[in-house]
């Protein structure tokens, strides 16, 4: 059986599909989800569910649409996040590697490594503190 063979699905494809290629051509989502349903209404799609369901078809899919947003960009905000820590934890381990080295200078290491210069002290102090215990 082919997508065409199946009535229903075909329209659900043709309306997504009309929704994506709008916003291609630089339509906000909004609009192209109205423009895409008054197609399917002017073409009887779905046998007048489109016309009967119009606005609830609008806010389902537009609330889909924010969340698919949301969704990508608290994505791309973690990965940036996890990055920014990585970096940090990886400083903050390379500073120490240089401090028990003990041939730099704390603000060397603070330079080398791009941390605070106290930040520095405070981890040469919890090394001394770890090498007396």
């Amino acid at each position: 059986m082919t997508v065409t063979n199946c009535e229903s699905l075909y329209h659900y494809i043709e309306f997504v599909e009309r929704v994506r290629e709008s916003q291609r051509k630089g339509m906000a989502v909004s609009q192209a989800i109205n423009e895409a349903v008054d197609y399917a209404i002017q073409h009887n799609f779905l046998e007048g569910f489109f016309e009967e369901q119009k606005m609830y078809i609008t806010n389902s899919l537009l609330t889909e649409f924010d969340q698919e947003l949301h969704d990508r960009c608290t994505y791309e905000d973690g990965i940036a996040e996890g990055e920014a820590r990585g970096t940090q934890q990886n400083a903050i381990a390379n500073a120490k590697s240089l401090l028990k080295l003990d041939k730099l200078s704390p603000e060397e290491i603070a330079d080398c490594c791009n941390l605070p210069l106290e930040q520095v002290l405070a981890l040469k102090e919890e090394l001394e503190s770890v090498q007396k215990a």
